[in-house]
């Protein structure tokens, strides 16, 4: 480093990791495995367009289903498996927790140390090519969890890669989500944007996915996110906005649905506010997201509209709405999804009480996520 101190690092850009508690990386030919699932690729704009129904799964791959002395599948078994699954279940995707390399199995993935690195925890590279082929092969669509938000403290990682700031911004204000334990990253930097937007790009390119859903989104677009007043400072309109952040999704948005016009970009919206600012950012004439994960947002759609979002500004920017049922220790995602043009409150209102009737969510929940005609 600059100050002359040895430091032990994982390659940033690695393919693969050494299984934990181990850390080194390995290096790796991702052009070993050949996929089959050249029908998908070419039909996929007719399974994932804003006019047809998509049911989506949400799952963990280390937790779903093991052997029985308790050890994990592999991904090519758990393609096998799962896909079937998802199938006989008249799921039409499956959405599975961040697969790069991350140290602390609790976290789920959600701190990740190798962005580049599919987790070693179930396999190889080639591995995890081979199960999103198979479950290609049997009509089921893979959507990733992606964390750009933040990232790990962990030594051998990110953080201050050369002994000095890279990754993070290095204004203590905005450098830590001190609830988390995580470094946040410095939107303002090209190289930090670049390392993002190809780290997507690289998902969809070389492993075939189909959407990535953006974890945390609120907390990328907020300065004071998780903070008490005197520990976060404005930006330059003084306001609370995460200015960098917001041209940085505008910017991964905009790459990668050019780039894959038929993949699924997903933004994680906890709150109405910050549905509100996505929408509106998005009218600025760059796509942010086409969809909106929401979760446990009582009749969304109306709460968007009381809040002052016009019927316009859904039309134009938001096509889709996702809802979140958590079901015992599982996670199903009911992606109720719905053209605003085409779909009038009672057609919204019909779908309501279909998932009511499936079993999906309780008549209810049904009664509070109907829109009030």
């Amino acid at each position: 480093t600059s100050k002359g101190n040895v430091i032990y690092k994982s390659d940033p850009y690695a393919f693969h990791s050494e299984l934990r508690p181990k850390r080194a990386s390995k290096v790796y030919d991702l052009d070993s495995y050949k996929f089959t699932d050249d029908v998908w690729m070419k039909e996929r704009s007719k399974k994932q367009n804003f006019h047809c129904p998509i049911n989506i799964y949400e799952v963990h791959l280390g937790s779903w289903r093991k052997y029985s002395d308790g050890n994990v599948f592999d991904y090519r078994k758990m393609g096998e498996e799962l896909s079937d699954y998802a199938l006989k279940m008249g799921y039409t995707h499956i959405e599975i927790l961040p697969i790069s390399e991350y140290p602390y199995d609790p976290s789920w993935g959600y701190q990740v140390t190798g962005y580049y690195s599919i987790t070693s925890r179930y396999g190889t590279p080639a591995d995890f090519m081979d199960f999103v082929n198979t479950c290609h092969l049997n009509g089921i669509g893979v959507i990733v969890d992606w964390v750009p938000g933040h990232f790990t403290k962990d030594a051998h990682g990110l953080i201050e890669f050369d002994g000095d700031y890279v990754y993070e911004d290095p204004n203590p204000k905005r450098m830590e989500h001190e609830g988390w334990g995580t470094r946040i990253f410095d939107y303002g930097k090209t190289e930090v944007q670049s390392f993002l937007v190809s780290n997507a790009i690289f998902l969809f390119d070389k492993f075939h996915i189909d959407g990535i859903r953006v974890d945390a989104v609120a907390s990328m677009l907020y300065l004071d996110y998780d903070k008490k007043p005197g520990e976060w400072i404005p930006n330059e309109n003084g306001d609370n906005k995460n200015l960098e952040a917001i041209a940085f999704l505008q910017k991964l948005n905009t790459v990668i649905l050019n780039s894959y016009p038929n993949v699924i970009m997903i933004g994680e919206i906890r709150d109405s506010e910050t549905a509100r600012a996505v929408i509106r950012a998005s009218l600025t004439g760059v796509l942010v997201f086409s969809t909106i994960h929401a979760k446990s947002i009582p009749g969304v759609y109306a709460r968007l509209l009381e809040l002052g979002v016009s019927r316009q500004e859904l039309e134009n920017s938001l096509r889709a709405i996702v809802y979140q049922r958590l079901i015992g220790g599982g996670g199903v995602v009911d992606f109720a999804k719905r053209d605003f043009e085409q779909y009038p409150p009672t057609r919204w209102n019909e779908q309501i009480d279909s998932l009511a009737r499936d079993g999906h969510i309780s008549f209810e929940e049904a009664k509070i996520e109907k829109i009030a005609l």
